[in-house]
């Protein structure tokens, strides 16, 4: 995970459908909302900075590791240091067998907003974070 990317990102989980515009979001239902599901839990975990529940509940475990493993949630508290009014804006999902692309705009006070895919894959029966990328 990009540091400055996986640090704006892991802190900036306020989730929304929909990509601006008049009309309202159409509403999600199955896999796709289960995928948005897994994004606002993630919202919720990281503005509580509970980076407890995201490393054991929110990302794959292969993820997990690659985030310091035993020491992820130090890992994460560490990155998302100085993040500050973090938002996340849901522009579209994509689900395809056990996987999920969920292409986002994050922006947080300070910092330039980005254009980010979160991918996710289904583990133990639920959406779990795999990986970011740009």
């Amino acid at each position: 995970m990009n540091t400055r990317v996986g640090a704006l990102l892991l802190g900036v989980f306020l989730a929304g459908c929909g990509g601006g515009g008049s009309a309202p979001p159409k509403a999600i239902s199955g896999p796709a909302k289960q995928a948005a599901d897994t994004v606002q839990r993630l919202e919720r975990a990281t503005a509580r900075q509970d980076f407890a529940a995201v490393c054991d509940d929110i990302l794959a475990a292969a993820t997990r590791k690659r985030a310091g493993g035993a020491q992820c949630a130090a890992v994460l508290a560490a990155r998302a240091r100085g993040v500050r009014d973090p938002h996340i804006d849901i522009t579209s999902i994509e689900i395809e067998r056990d996987q999920a692309l969920v292409k986002v705009r994050t922006t947080a006070t300070g910092q330039a907003a980005t254009d980010d895919v979160i991918r996710l894959v289904r583990e133990d029966g639920r959406y779990r974070v795999s990986s970011l990328a740009r």
